[in-house]
């Protein structure tokens, strides 16, 4: 059985494809689940190869009550140990209280907390001794987007998740979180076609600009290093200044 795999889900753009970049430069194997961006997910895998990982594709949809369970069969079938896990997938929500349904709260909650846990719980056999993992939270989980109520909350329960599964899985496993703020991926493309909205936000952060995917992969590759070897249960908060602001 080969080991010091890490696992990313929602590996195929975004946050998720430069954290699987990054961690390949720094040496790890890696097996990358996508959904639906079959193209960008082999693109990917394809650039972590040539930076010398041995990489393993898996293709499931988490928002189905199956899909947590096909991703972790899929992942067995692969006769590997895991170094670690990257929970990043995840989806956005535009609905203030006038406008969340049941099946946008369900369909939000599913993917950003549910899965996250039980593809932990499922592959926790899998992990090695010293594993990290890490899930990737949201700013809006300390500040609410009165206009994003189910991906805040979302996002506020994975945070708060994190701390509970690192009381679960010490001394040998660390859980940690990263909080992005806005960041410029295709989740946030809203932002860059209004004029009114991006100037809005954009005044509202210390730094003056939203952050890159690449800087959010960074720290996400320092907590699954063991250069974060004493820290587990902690939100890392990336988002150019906006919560204290």
């Amino acid at each position: 059985m080969k080991s010091g795999y890490i696992l990313v889900t929602g590996s195929s753009k975004g946050i998720g494809s430069a954290t699987a970049i990054e961690l390949s430069r720094s040496g790890y194997d890696l097996i990358l689940h996508y959904n639906r961006s079959s193209a960008s997910a082999n693109e990917v895998a394809e650039t972590c190869r040539k930076n010398g990982s041995n990489v393993a594709l898996v293709k499931a949809d988490l928002s189905l009550p199956s899909g947590v369970k096909d991703l972790c069969n899929q992942v067995r079938k692969l006769n590997v140990r895991l170094k670690g896990i990257v929970n990043n997938a995840g989806i956005g929500s535009f609905d203030g209280l006038s406008r969340v349904t049941d099946e946008t709260w369900d369909a939000v909650l599913t993917i950003n907390a549910k899965a996250p846990l039980f593809i932990i719980k499922n592959l926790l056999d899998l992990l090695e001794v010293d594993a990290s993992i890490v899930n990737m939270s949201s700013a809006a989980s300390m500040i609410p987007m009165p206009t994003s109520i189910s991906y805040s909350a979302s996002k506020a329960a994975l945070s708060n998740l994190t701390k509970a599964l690192a009381l679960n899985l010490g001394p040998s496993m660390r859980v940690n979180a990263v909080a992005p703020g806005f960041v410029e991926t295709e989740m946030t493309d809203f932002i860059s076609k209004n004029e009114k909205i991006h100037k809005n936000i954009i005044e509202r952060i210390p730094l003056k600009r939203l952050g890159k995917p690449e800087e959010i992969a960074k720290v996400a590759r320092f907590l699954i290093s063991d250069d974060s070897s004493f820290m587990t249960g902690e939100v890392i908060v990336v988002d150019g200044g906006i919560t204290i602001s």
